[in-house]
């Protein structure tokens, strides 16, 4: 076919044929190109964009990891309030009566008041150098306590484990796992309880406040 008519052919074509997209355009048995059929997704629902979907699966996966830390900073904070509970029942007399003709929830006071000071009493930002003093030592008198009566506890558990023929040895080394068991146990379970609760506030309850407060209606201002 001469160029001239191939040029008169292509300025013929029909306009829906020409401006069809990339893509869309299949070639007959003949050699010419047809539009595609394409597919009606006038009904189909709209997807949530993926921004979306990875928020929320961020969020369901780091809430379920939390869990988990915060049951196991649970597990920890209560044994070594039962530890800390038996030395004091073994120890005083008084305090094993108390202990024993209360409910549980008349002497789990101790362990929580252990646990707020550990927690709030550290003097982090006291500029008062007596008040500065006095909570340091009140802080590392509650503290050293906690790691003692827990690595006691641990003691009973982990002796029996170390299979040493020395016994100086065997017994040097359940106290010193006993001793750091007995740190991680007294300090941790303040840190992951507060680092816990952070996080899921800025995770549920921040956005959720926030979305609160913008939907709030405005109060109309009065010109005056």
């Amino acid at each position: 076919m001469p160029v001239r008519e191939q040029l008169v052919e292509t300025q013929a074509a029909p306009a829906d044929v020409r401006e069809q997209p990339h893509g869309t355009m299949r070639s007959d048995a003949d050699g010419r190109q047809r539009p595609r059929a394409r597919r009606d997704v006038i009904d189909d629902p709209p997807l949530p964009p993926p921004t979306a979907i990875r928020g929320l699966y961020r969020r369901i996966g780091t809430t379920i990891a939390l869990a988990g830390a915060a049951l196991i900073g649970g597990l920890m904070w209560y044994y070594g309030g039962i530890c800390s509970l038996d030395y004091l029942g073994d120890t005083f007399a008084v305090i094993a009566t108390f202990i024993r003709d209360t409910t549980w929830w008349q002497h789990w006071w101790i362990p929580l008041v252990i646990s707020a000071v550990e927690i709030f009493l550290w003097p982090r930002r006291e500029r008062r150098w007596a008040i500065f003093l006095l909570r340091l030592i009140l802080w590392l008198a509650v503290m050293a306590f906690d790691v003692f009566t827990t690595g006691r506890g641990l003691l009973a558990i982990i002796q029996p484990q170390i299979m040493i023929a020395d016994a100086t040895h065997a017994r040097w080394l359940s106290v010193g796992l006993s001793g750091s068991i007995g740190v991680a146990f007294a300090y941790l379970p303040e840190k992951i309880a507060r680092w816990v609760l952070s996080d899921l506030w800025n995770l549920w309850l921040a956005p959720l406040w926030r979305w609160l407060r913008r939907s709030r209606p405005q109060p109309e201002t009065q010109s005056v």
